[in-house]
């Protein structure tokens, strides 16, 4: 029974050294809800938003405009306990992904409040760029909440195509008026994808160093 007992925990812990194999750091905050829509086939990515480049960015936040790794707030909230947040029009917010092949890919991403109020978030106030081109999406929610401050939610963007080599996938706002008059963005905690292919990250590390 003890020699059943020990082969059923290895096949659990190789179970989980597998799955992080595909997965940068774990993206799992955001209380596991969606908005809908297809998981995708494939293996599924996480990668965090904190480790994108942000040299020469300049934000927009209640209390002054931080720039570059300023944008980086800590949260318990937040997977890796990081976030990027205070964005405007000035800090769009870029993850470089690279692929083995040609592939159709499921989007997600852990969006918080922001400290705005409750907002839907459409391709006219939040443009998402794959490539260069603006992709179109059904729109996601962000909203505060009485216990936590970003109230960070995992939301579906929909399928996007990733070419063979390095991609780019831009995250910006568009000319709105939800912070006190300016454009604002949510916060970006992560994204996911979900793809029949190999994705790497191309990660700024450093920047919590």
């Amino acid at each position: 029974m003890k020699k059943f007992i020990k082969k059923l925990l290895a096949v659990a812990l190789a179970g989980c050294m597998l799955f992080s194999v595909g997965a940068l750091t774990a993206c799992g905050n955001g209380n596991d809800e969606d908005n809908g829509g297809d998981n995708g086939s494939g293996t599924e990515y996480t990668f965090e938003a904190e480790y994108t480049d942000l040299t020469g960015l300049e934000g927009m936040g209640p209390s002054g405009s931080p720039k570059g790794l300023d944008l980086i707030s800590e949260s318990k909230e937040a997977s890796n306990e990081f976030f990027v947040g205070s964005l405007g029009e000035k800090s769009p917010i870029t993850f470089k992904i690279t692929s083995d092949k040609a592939v159709t890919a499921t989007l997600k991403g852990i969006f918080g409040s922001n400290a705005l109020s409750p907002i839907t978030w459409t391709p006219d106030t939040f443009a998402i760029e794959v490539n260069g081109t603006a992709i179109t999406y059904s729109g996601f929610k962000t909203e505060t909440s009485v216990s936590s401050t970003q109230n960070f939610k995992l939301r579906t963007i929909g399928d996007i195509s990733l070419k063979a080599g390095e991609n780019t996938i831009v995250f910006k706002p568009k000319e709105n008026k939800y912070l006190n008059g300016t454009t604002s963005a949510p916060s970006i905690d992560c994204i996911k994808l979900t793809a029949d292919a190999t994705l790497t990250f191309d990660a700024h590390e450093s920047n919590l160093d």
